[in-house]
C-alpha cells in the first residue's frame, strides 16, 4: 500500500511537470554540482519552465561522472528486449537489496530499478548508444549498459560520453545559467513563521568574492566524501582513510556538511565502498590516487589470482565480498605462508575481514593479480586493453602460467621490500619466497573445467563470459596486472524521501554555521537501521522526520539507495533517476511567502 502511494506522488509530481515553461516565470532552481545528477536535475527543472542556476565548483561540469567505466543499469530496457535479455525490475531491485545487505531504503530502490529503462533511454535521447550490455558482479542478467566501440575500435569512455552529451544539451538550454569555478560556501537560511529555517538560496565563492543568489529551491547533487581523508572519512570509517582513492580531489562532501548546518539528517556515513581492483601503477606503486581498474575486465572473463598463484574468489561477486577476499589472501608484508589458500594459514589470514564483514579497517595493503587472455582482451575490446597495456602500462605480457609465475613473484618481493621500507621492518623467512608455476598451472586447469561445466566452481562462480583456455598453452600470451583495494564509492549521506526532498527531524534548527566533519551533532547521524523516509511519509501519529523546505538531493551526496554496498552500474543510474525527480519537484516546489 505505501509503495502504491509513494508512486501515485510520483505519477502526480511528473504529470504536473508536463505543464507550460509560462507556469514557472519567474521561479529559480539552484542546482550545486555538475555531475550526471546535477546535469539531470537542471535538464528537468529548465523544461518545467524554471530558471536553473548550475554552480560547480570545477573548471567544468562532470566530476566523478566523468570517470564511471561500468557503465549503467537498465532493467527491462529496450535495448535488453532486442538483444533477447531475460531480466525485470523487480530481479534488479532483489539484486539491489541483496548487495546492500537490509540496509538499502526499499522504497528507494524500487523507485531506481522502477524507472531504470526509462533512465537509460533519457540518456540515449542524448544522442548516446548503450547497446552494449554486461553482467557485472552480483548482477543476474547483462543489465549494465555500455557504448559499442567506435568504428575504428577506438574504446569510448561511456561515463566522460554520457557526461559530455547530457552537459552539452543543458548548458545550451535557455533556461540554464552555468557558473563554474564556484564553490558554494553555505546555504541561504530563512525563517519561516518563526519555526525552522528553509532554504531559499546559496553563498557561492568565483574568483575570490563572494556572491549570494536567492532562488525558490535548492538541489545538492555535490557528490561523495572518497577524497576526504582528513574529514568525513577520518570521522566515520577512519580505518579506511589511509587507503588509495580511484576519486578525483574534488570528492570531499562539502554537500553534506552544507546540509546539516540546515538541519538535514544523516544516514550510512560509516558505509564506504573499497572497489576490489584499482590498478597499481608499476612506475609509481605508492600514488594515493588508483586508476580504477573497470569491472568489465571481470565481466569479459578475466580472472583474479593471489600471490600464491592461486584463484581465491568469484571474480563476478559482489565488490565488497571480492575486496574482502582479497585482503585475506594477498596482504603484504607478511610470508606467503600466512596467506589464506596457503598450506599452513597464518595469523593475517584469521584476522582479515571475511566476505560477510563490513570493512570497516584494512588491516594492512595488500594486492593481488588480474589475468586475462587474448579471447578476454577482445571481448573487452582490444582499442580499450590497448590503454591500460600500451598506454598507461598497467598490464604485463608473459608467456603462460610459467610466465604468470615469475611475474608474481618478482612483483610480490618488489611490493614487500616497499612496504617493509615504508615501516622500518625487517623481512620475514618465506615471503619472497617464489611462486610455483605448476600451481598457477593446476588453478586455471581447474577454472577451465568449472568454465566448461565439468565441474562446479570451487568459489560459486556459475557466470563464465570466457573460458579461458588459452592460459593453458605454455607460450600462450597472458596479460597481468597487480590491483589493490581502492576507496570508490560512499554509500552515505544525506538522508531524502520519494521525491527526493532531503529529510530533517521534525523542527529541528538549523546550526549557526557550516560544520566540520568532527562537529556534526551526534544526533544528525542516524542509525544504520533507521528509516527516515518512511517515518515522513505517515500521516499518524506525527512522524519524526519531515522534509525540510526548499532543498532536494541526488546522487552520491546522498544515502539510502545503495546500503552496505553499490552494485556496479547503480550509481550513474541513481544519478539519472533521481536527478531527474529531484529537478521535477524542485520546479514544483514553491516557498511560504516569509521565505522569499
Amino acid at each position: 500500500e505505501m509503495t502504491a502511494l509513494l508512486l501515485l506522488g510520483l505519477v502526480l509530481l511528473w504529470g504536473m511537470a508536463t505543464a507550460s515553461a509560462a507556469t514557472n516565470e519567474g521561479h529559480t532552481v539552484i542546482v550545486v554540482g555538475g555531475g550526471l545528477a546535477g546535469l539531470s536535475a537542471a535538464w528537468e527543472a529548465a523544461e518545467a519552465g524554471s530558471h536553473v542556476i548550475l554552480v560547480e565548483k570545477e573548471k567544468k561540469v562532470g566530476g566523478n561522472s566523468a570517470k564511471a567505466t561500468s557503465g549503467m543499469n537498465g532493467s527491462n530496457s529496450q535495448r535488453q528486449r532486442d538483444q533477447h535479455v531475460e531480466d525485470s525490475p523487480g530481479l534488479h531491485e532483489q539484486d539491489t537489496l541483496a548487495s546492500g545487505r537490509g540496509l538499502s531504503a526499499a522504497e528507494l530502490v524500487h523507485i531506481l530499478t522502477r524507472e531504470s529503462a526509462a533512465a537509460v533511454a533519457f540518456v540515449e535521447k542524448f544522442g548516446l548508444d548503450l547497446s552494449n550490455l554486461l553482467q557485472c558482479g552480483g548482477h543476474s542478467a547483462r543489465r549494465t549498459h555500455r557504448e559499442p566501440n567506435a568504428a575504428d575500435g577506438r574504446p569510448r569512455p561511456v561515463g566522460y560520453d554520457i557526461v559530455a552529451a547530457v552537459g552539452q544539451r543543458v548548458t545550451a538550454h535557455p533556461h540554464v545559467q552555468v557558473v563554474t569555478e564556484a564553490a558554494v560556501t553555505r546555504l541561504v537560511l530563512l525563517p519561516s513563521g518563526g519555526g525552522p529555517v528553509t532554504v531559499g538560496g546559496v553563498h557561492y565563492s568565483h574568483n575570490g568574492t563572494e556572491h549570494t543568489v536567492r532562488g525558490d529551491a535548492v538541489v545538492l547533487a555535490s557528490g561523495g566524501y572518497s577524497f576526504d581523508r582528513s574529514g568525513l572519512l577520518a570521522r566515520f570509517a577512519p580505518g579506511l582513510a589511509a587507503l588509495p582513492t580511484t576519486n578525483g580531489p574534488w570528492a570531499v562532501g562539502q554537500g553534506v556538511l552544507l546540509a546539516v548546518q540546515a538541519g538535514a539528517v544523516l544516514r550510512h556515513m560509516g558505509k564506504v565502498q573499497v572497489h576490489p581492483t584499482g590498478f597499481v601503477d608499476p612506475k609509481a606503486s605508492d600514488a594515493r590516487i588508483k586508476f580504477l581498474a573497470p569491472e568489465a575486465f571481470r565481466g569479459a572473463g578475466g580472472v583474479l589470482l593471489s600471490p600464491l598463484g592461486k584463484r581465491f574468489v568469484n571474480e563476478l561477486g559482489l565488490r565488497d565480498a571480492v575486496t574482502s577476499a582479497i585482503y585475506r589472501h594477498g596482504a603484504l608484508g607478511v610470508p606467503l605462508t600466512s596467506l589464506a589458500g596457503s598450506s599452513a594459514e597464518g595469523r593475517h589470514a584469521q584476522s582479515a575481514p571475511t566476505a560477510d564483514d563490513d570493512l570497516e579497517a584494512a588491516p594492512v595493503p595488500a594486492e593481488a593479480y588480474l589475468v586475462v587472455t587474448p579471447d578476454v582482451v577482445q571481448r573487452f575490446g582490444l582499442a580499450a586493453f590497448g590503454f591500460y597495456h600500451r598506454v598507461k602500462g598497467f598490464f604485463q605480457e608473459v608467456a603462460g602460467a610459467a610466465g604468470v609465475a615469475a611475474y608474481l613473484t618478482q612483483s610480490r618481493r618488489e611490493a614487500n621490500a616497499q612496504w617493509r621500507q615504508q615501516h622500518g621492518l625487517p623481512g620475514e623467512a618465506g615471503d619472497d619466497a617464489p611462486v610455483d608455476a605448476s600451481t598457477v598451472q593446476d588453478s586455471l586447469a581447474v577454472y577451465v573445467q568449472a568454465a566448461h561445466g565439468q565441474q562446479p566452481d570451487a568459489f560459486g562462480k556459475t557466470v563464465f563470459p570466457s573460458t579461458f583456455e588459452e592460459a593453458l598453452h605454455p607460450e600462450g600470451p597472458l596479460y597481468v596486472a597487480r590491483i589493490t583495494p581502492s576507496i570508490h564509492y560512499t554509500m552515505g549521506g544525506v538522508a531524502i524521501d520519494h521525491q527526493a526532498r532531503v529529510l530533517r527531524r521534525r523542527g529541528a534548527a538549523a546550526l549557526a554555521q557550516v560544520p566540520s566533519a568532527a562537529a556534526i551533532p551526534a544526533d544528525a547521524v542516524l542509525p544504520d537501521t533507521e528509516q527516515p523516509e518512511l517515518d515522513a511519509a505517515t500521516i499518524a501519529p506525527a512522524p519524526r522526520y519531515e522534509p525540510l523546505p526548499g532543498l532536494f538531493a541526488a546522487g552520491e551526496v546522498t544515502g539510502g539507495v545503495h546500503g552496505a554496498n553499490r552494485l556496479a552500474g547503480n550509481s550513474l543510474l541513481e544519478c539519472v533517476v533521481f536527478g531527474r525527480i529531484a529537478g521535477r519537484a524542485a520546479a514544483q516546489h514553491r516557498p511560504a511567502h516569509d521565505e522569499l
